[in-house]
């Protein structure tokens, strides 16, 4: 917990202005989720105390929490390397990021909704730029312990689906429809959000949005169903 703690205020006093703004892409085909270590910090000053936090990107898959555990099992014994989660994703499987989200809070980490900036990505300082969190990403962050969201990064939600396939030799692309989930589905969600600490009416809330569109969060809906706070750490 100690070494949490420093993470955070580092993080506080480092990071407050700290975004800039991504603008969402309309067709986001993202590859399957990964997991890297990235530092944060200007390494003419802060040097080997610079921060390092893990960046989750891309799509979840069904063996996402996997990927997470096996990565972390390739760093060194630190706690502070995995204390702190970025999260940069459109979404993917649903069954794939409850179980990320229950590896997130078995291990009491930090979901932040933001992303290395690409010079951190070449292994240069680098410094968090906003990021997006759509679809079943939202799942993923619930199991944060504690969880941020930037005023310039979104988080974007709808009802969840499956995909029908359909053969249509006059609309081969893509080949299926997307079928709202039954109430089963949605009461499995309910219950996970609860689980987590977070108010079982963000899904009544996604629940009415169509499959195709995204109800971007505002600042006050994500306080109002405790979601996360405003990234102000």
């Amino acid at each position: 917990m100690p070494g949490k703690l420093r993470v955070y205020r580092a993080l506080c006093l480092c990071f407050v202005p700290f975004l800039s703004v991504v603008l969402p892409k309309a067709a986001w085909a993202a590859p399957a989720m990964t997991f890297k270590l990235v530092t944060l910090g200007d390494g003419a000053h802060c040097r080997q105390k610079c921060i390092q936090v893990v960046q989750a990107e891309g799509q979840i898959e069904l063996n996402s929490a996997e990927s997470f555990r096996n990565f972390l099992l390739k760093l060194p014994e630190d706690p502070t390397l995995r204390a702190v989660v970025l999260i940069q994703s459109p979404g993917g499987n649903v069954e794939g990021s409850y179980k990320l989200g229950y590896v997130f809070r078995k291990l009491g980490v930090t979901v932040i909704v933001a992303q290395a900036s690409e010079l951190d990505r070449d292994g240069a300082d680098g410094r968090m730029v906003s990021a997006q969190c759509y679809s079943a990403c939202v799942f993923a962050m619930m199991g944060g312990k504690r969880r941020f969201v930037p005023p310039q990064s979104k988080v974007g939600v709808h009802s969840i689906f499956t995909n029908k396939y359909e053969f249509d030799p006059l609309h081969q692309d893509p080949p299926y429809r997307k079928v709202p989930a039954n109430e089963t589905v949605n009461d499995i969600a309910r219950g996970y959000a609860k689980y987590m600490g977070i108010s079982p009416d963000l899904i009544n809330l996604a629940e009415r949005v169509p499959p195709n569109s995204f109800l971007i969060l505002s600042q006050s809906q994500i306080a109002k169903f405790r979601l996360g706070s405003s990234g102000k750490l």
